[in-house]
């Protein structure tokens, strides 16, 4: 069984000069080209009728139900991620949280680990983008309420374990993951879930990469 996933990441980083519509509008040229270079690399043909959106909204190619996708974006960093199974991609740049975030977010068991982690604010992050990249991949999208998914690691390794990816900030990076390989040892009570966590530094900022894929067994 391939348990590949295939990421772009893609630095847009703002101009000093620039309006919000026009980074805006020049980031979505951005993902769209890598998107469409990546079909082209595969030989894959697409119209743009070809994609669909499920009931939450996560779209789809529904000509090419063997190739699942999935992007998120934040200012300063977008992403692509592709396989072949359900994927869920989440990007978020370093940020104030407030205390309605951990309570919206975390169930006791990870508030106490969150509280006693050397950056609690970090981890609360952590812990944000990998639920959300959970509720991309199964298709729900925010209706599932995040506090609803139970996530359990075993402290600062789990999320630690890639170290952290320094971006050049003109270029776009690929990486090729496998889950059995590179999953991080962090789990729900949804034992086809496996997540990979990454932390990545671009222009001097932190961003958050968070991914989980849904497979059809589980992994040893």
């Amino acid at each position: 069984m391939a348990e590949e996933i295939s990421v772009i990441l893609i630095p847009c980083l703002r101009k000093a000069e620039e309006e919000g519509k026009a980074y805006h509008q020049r980031e979505r040229k951005m993902i769209d080209a890598s998107f469409q270079s990546y079909l082209d690399r595969r030989q894959i043909k697409i119209e743009e009728r070809s994609i669909a959106k499920g009931e939450h909204g996560k779209p789809y190619l529904k000509d090419h139900p063997e190739l699942h996708y999935n992007l998120s974006h934040c200012e300063g960093l977008a992403a692509i991620a592709f396989s072949g199974f359900p994927i869920g991609i989440d990007v978020e740049g370093d940020r104030k949280v407030g205390e309605r975030l951990y309570q919206k977010v975390s169930d006791d068991t990870e508030l106490r680990e969150i509280q006693s982690a050397r950056d609690s604010r970090r981890r609360m992050i952590q812990y944000w983008t990998l639920k959300e990249s959970y509720v991309k991949a199964i298709g729900m999208g925010l209706s599932f309420p995040l506090d609803q998914i139970h996530i359990r690691s075993r402290g600062e390794e789990s999320w630690d374990a890639h170290g952290e990816l320094v971006l050049p900030k003109d270029e776009l990076l690929y990486l090729q993951l496998d889950f059995k390989q590179d999953r991080n040892e962090i789990c729900c009570a949804d034992q086809t879930a496996f997540f990979y966590h990454q932390m990545v530094l671009l222009d001097g900022k932190h961003f958050y990469l968070s991914l989980c894929g849904i497979l059809t067994e589980k992994l040893s």
